[in-house]
């Protein structure tokens, strides 16, 4: 790192610090103009003197960059874009993350299920006549996506990052459907025979995995690509499918002696990944490097219970066990468990954690604002780490609610401040000292132009709080 950037920030920490830290925002455009990260390297800063919680939008027109001057935002700068302060949900202030009520369709309640690196979210919410229906949140804005279906529920499962929507409808307790929702079209996908189908995973290739009835009795795994729907156990063995990667590479079970066990398909290889010492193990989500999370046994006998695992590199982690967790592990949580292509984790258990191999295991709990009280649970996390779920609080009456969680710029170790400790990762990163991480995963990149640099140096300096009392 140069000497003057070092110098510099230890002459601030010894001035104090700033009072306040800034939220840097990422570049969208609705009109599909700009990609992702945008090709201005824009950052858009909280500041005490403006409203916090904006983001930076880029434009076809002139130029980017965007700051707040005498509680004015203001744009201007870069190629041949503008940036243009948009506001989002104020956020309820920082601890590692601050939280955005995303609202609902009319009702009191919801569930935000899953996002993608364009921060466009899935999930379900209650309408003013009390049904559940699925929804698309993007820039501020919840849109119900059942109004052409016709069926009294539908929840959205899962959004890939060309922001088609994999959701479930029909009505409880009888039928179930699965469609994709692309481009504002909804598709009611088919059925291997049967009545009903459930969705489970969309890839970045539109390839969706999910179970379907069959004519007769039982289900099967099912991959639809392009409008043909393959039975999964037909074509390749595979049973009890969970989710799939962009390599179309998939996981789910295998049982063997009336045990289960984590199974990778990759290609035309069947890998069982094991278990953490038990008989017991399940795969439920694979990303695009490859890792695995799910759940195992540690030891064999008496009634099941489960630990979470990360599989990386060929082995097994239990995170539980790596984090120190004193948990007596979970009955189920099929459904409450996440994996982004950086290797996080984040789940339910039966409190919200997050995990990764260099911070190891976080309680949600405390990564949120305390004096609100939340009640987290977690159900996805993207390559920039944000975080969707539904919470209960005391301002939200203590109704289940979907909500966005937002990391604090600058909170490389996501204790809850911006000190010396933050600065000796961003450093390390800044030099690139660090192994080569996923595209998207470098945290210092506060400004997602692909590089840690002097501009990401200055919002870690604007951020920068010394530790927290």
């Amino acid at each position: 790192m140069d000497k003057e950037i070092i110098a510099s920030f230890i002459l601030i920490l010894a001035a104090g610090g700033p009072t306040r830290g800034g939220t840097v925002g990422s570049c969208y455009d609705p009109d599909g103009a700009c990609s992702d990260p945008c090709p201005c390297a824009t950052a858009c800063y909280g500041d005490s003197d403006c409203d916090e919680g904006y983001f930076c939008q880029c434009c076809p027109l002139s130029d980017t960059d965007c700051w707040c001057d005498n509680g004015v935002w203001t744009c201007g700068g870069c190629l041949d874009f503008v940036a243009q302060c948009q506001p989002l949900p104020t956020p309820t202030g920082p601890r590692g993350y601050s939280v955005i009520k995303l609202g609902t369709l009319g009702g009191t309640s919801g569930s935000a299920n899953a996002i993608n690196n364009l921060v466009v979210i899935a999930g379900e919410a209650n309408t003013s006549t009390g049904y559940r229906h699925a929804f698309i949140w993007q820039n501020g804005t919840m849109t119900d996506l059942d109004h052409s279906i016709g069926f009294s529920y539908s929840n959205a499962v899962n959004i890939n990052n060309q922001s088609d929507i994999l959701f479930d409808t029909g009505v409880p307790g009888t039928t179930t459907r699965t469609s994709l929702w692309r481009n504002g079209v909804t598709t009611q996908l088919p059925t291997l025979g049967g009545i009903s189908a459930n969705g489970l995973a969309i890839n970045s290739a539109g390839e969706i995995l999910g179970n379907s009835e069959l004519p007769h009795i039982g289900e099967h795994s099912f991959l639809w690509k392009d409008g043909t729907i393959t039975d999964l156990y037909s074509a390749q063995g595979i049973t009890n499918a969970s989710d799939i990667n962009s390599f179309g590479e998939i996981v789910g079970t295998v049982w063997k002696d009336q045990n289960a066990h984590a199974t990778l398909w990759a290609w035309h290889d069947v890998i069982d990944i094991g278990t953490l010492g038990g008989l017991y193990s399940e795969a439920l989500a694979i990303n695009d490097r490859g890792d695995i999370a799910g759940v195992s046994e540690r030891a064999p006998g008496g009634n099941r219970v489960d630990y979470p695992f990360l599989w990386t590199h060929g082995k097994m982690l239990d995170i539980f066990a790596l984090g120190g967790i004193n948990n007596y592990g979970c009955y189920s949580f099929t459904s409450l468990l996440s994996l982004n292509n950086c290797g996080e984790v984040v789940l339910q258990c039966p409190e919200g954690y997050i995990f990764s191999e260099e911070l190891g295991v976080r309680r949600v709990a405390d990564l949120v604002p305390a004096e609100e009280r939340w009640n987290v649970m977690p159900r996805g996390i993207n390559d920039r780490g944000q975080i969707v779920g539904s919470g209960y609080c005391a301002a939200c009456n203590y109704a289940e609610v979907p909500i966005l969680m937002m990391p604090t710029v600058g909170d490389l170790e996501i204790d809850g401040d911006v000190d010396l400790a933050d600065f000796a990762k961003f450093q390390r990163r800044f030099t690139g000292t660090l192994p080569p991480e996923m595209p998207g995963c470098n945290r210092a990149d506060f400004d997602g132009d692909a590089d840690v640099d002097a501009a990401d140096y200055a919002a870690f300096q604007k951020a920068l709080t010394g530790p927290r009392n």
